[in-house]
Order: structure tokens, then sequence, then C-alpha cells
């Protein structure tokens, strides 16, 4: 994804929806909205402002993987589940205080193995080994 925008310019918004069109299509047809209780008043308001959050949020998301790259919108795609963890750690109930840090300190050194280039296969650990094996099964 971030290949095809970055090389051929297409719009964000475009290629947001040109995704997003085929998944909702396949909703209709497999949830049937139409067949269902109407929604009132109250709940079509609400609905409406989560539709155009959520749709603020692809735009900006695709904005931001275009200029930025795939491993800095993943960072920040997550950046909320590691504050999030954080705070848990630090302000939460004591009784699992060591699975939630042992999580975040995972969480971290995933985010600083794919800010390493660990998520490409050049620069992958295991993609080395391979490599080693490889060439001393020719040799």
């Amino acid at each position: 994804m971030y290949r095809y925008l970055s090389q051929t310019g297409a719009s964000v918004v475009l290629f947001i929806f040109s995704c997003l069109i085929p998944s909702s299509i396949l909703f209709l047809a497999l949830q049937k909205p139409w067949k269902g209780r109407a929604l009132s008043n109250q709940q079509v308001v609400p609905s409406v402002i989560n539709g155009v959050i959520t749709a603020l949020y692809f735009i900006l998301w695709g904005k931001g993987l275009k200029s930025c790259g795939p491993v800095r919108a993943i960072l920040a795609e997550y950046s909320g589940a590691v504050l999030g963890v954080l705070s848990a750690a630090l302000y939460g109930r004591r009784g699992h205080i060591w699975k939630k840090v042992g999580g975040l300190i995972a969480m971290l050194a995933s985010f600083y193995f794919l800010s390493q280039g660990w998520a490409m296969a050049t620069y992958s650990p295991f993609n080395i080994l391979v490599q080693i094996q490889f060439f001393s099964l020719n040799l």
C-alpha cells in the first residue's frame, strides 16, 4: 500500500474509498441492515458522528502513511496502546503489575526492531540465518 501511494502519487482519499467499498458491499450483503429494527433519532446522530470521526481517522492515517512510511505509521497507530499500558502499570491496580510491565517491554522491543528495519525481509535476523544456512549448503 505504501509503495503504491508513494510511487503513483494517488489520492489518499480515493485509495481508501476504493479499498472500503468492496468490504462495505460484502458487509451489507451479509448483515442485511434493512431487515432489522430501524434506528431511532437518538441513535442516528452518534452513528453519523462516529462515521465522520472514523473517516477522518482513515484519511489522516493514509496521509501519515504516505508522508512518513509504514514503520512510523505503525508506531503512531499503537502509541496509544503503549501509553495505556504504561498508565495502567503506574496508576492501576497493583495485582498483576509485572504482566503489564512485561507486555510493555515486549511492545517497546517490537517497536525498536521495527524502527531498525526488521520488518523488511533483508534486515531480519531470521533471513540472515537462512542465507547463512543456504550458503553453507552450497559450499
